[in-house]
């Protein structure tokens, strides 16, 4: 929370924050209804008075995502005010255009209050094509490519780098090069 300074009240902070973060932000309760919501999806066309007070189960109503999505977001939620769990990550396809779209949405507990879980939503569609045309490209490659992190764990390997290692991508992700 920023503190209220001459002239400028704190929610009013607030608001400037998330009119220009980029992402879409929304809070649900202990129900999983939304009580704040700015989805900052450009073809989404809806006022978020709409939205606030009706269940996150809406967005299916409303063919924004599938009900098995909502499920994801749901159960997540339900996790993060739990205390399995500190924070939850999740990709999932819209289909509000045409195409799919992928989107990330992150929820996480809110400090202030145990019931609430704030979330943010941001389109991935394109960061996803890339990745995907720099996985199909680096499969063409005849010699064996690896790629690490700044851990020097494995976040890629190619299928000739699996034959080198005498193991499959899912065994060397996250194990240390070394």
């Amino acid at each position: 929370i920023l503190p209220d300074t001459p002239g400028r009240r704190t929610d009013v902070w607030q608001d400037i924050v998330v009119e220009n973060m980029g992402e879409g932000a929304y809070i649900l309760d202990a129900d999983n209804v939304l009580r704040y919501v700015d989805f900052r999806l450009s073809d989404l066309d809806a006022d978020a008075a709409e939205w606030l007070g009706r269940p996150v189960s809406h967005l299916a109503t409303m063919g924004v995502l599938s009900e098995s999505a909502v499920d994801r977001i749901e159960t997540a939620a339900d996790r993060v005010r739990a205390g399995e769990i500190d924070n939850s990550r999740l990709e999932l396809t819209s289909p509000i255009v045409e195409g799919d779209r992928t989107l990330e949405l992150r929820l996480t507990a809110a400090d202030s209050d145990p019931n609430l879980v704030v979330g943010t939503t941001r389109e991935i569609t394109d960061r996803k094509r890339e990745e995907q045309k720099r996985r199909e490209i680096i499969g063409r490659v005849t010699d064996a490519v690896v790629e690490v992190d700044a851990d020097w764990a494995f976040t890629l390997v190619n299928d000739q780098a699996e034959s080198l290692y005498g193991r499959s991508e899912s065994e060397l992700l996250g194990q240390d090069f070394w």
